[in-house]
């Protein structure tokens, strides 16, 4: 049984699409759905798009904000505070990419996703991925 409203945010996620088996997302915003209808059981495939995201525990590195680039700060005493969106997840990167090599002096990235990472130690890991709303 499920438990008060936060709860099953939490438990559940917020997206009240019924019957989710799978979706599968690329970088350009396009995602593919498959849920299964609940009164059928139906299987069916759904086409839609959406914006990639990043949480970030800081958004200096996109300074000076690309307008292309939605900036909202999360409630909570998170670490991961800052939810930021574009259109394709490439605009998101170079952006991202960018500030940090301002910050720490040199390309990065040039050694890989993990430099970043590394130049704040004990930020969890940063992930991508569709988000509806």
């Amino acid at each position: 049984m499920r438990g008060g409203h936060d709860h099953d945010e939490w438990l559940w996620g917020w997206d009240p699409t019924p019957g989710i088996v799978s979706v599968w997302a690329d970088a350009d915003g396009q995602a593919t759905v498959w849920r299964r209808i609940p009164e059928t059981g139906a299987l069916v495939r759904e086409d839609t798009r959406f914006r990639p995201w990043l949480l970030l525990d800081r958004i200096d590195d996109l300074q000076p904000l690309d307008a292309r680039i939605t900036v909202r700060e999360l409630d909570g005493s998170g670490a991961l505070r800052f939810l930021v969106q574009a259109d394709d997840l490439e605009t998101l990167t170079t952006a991202l990419l960018r500030g940090a090599s301002r910050r720490l002096g040199h390309q990065a990235g040039s050694r890989g996703r993990s430099e970043i990472a590394a130049s704040c130690p004990g930020c969890p890991a940063r992930r991508a991925g569709p988000i509806r709303g």
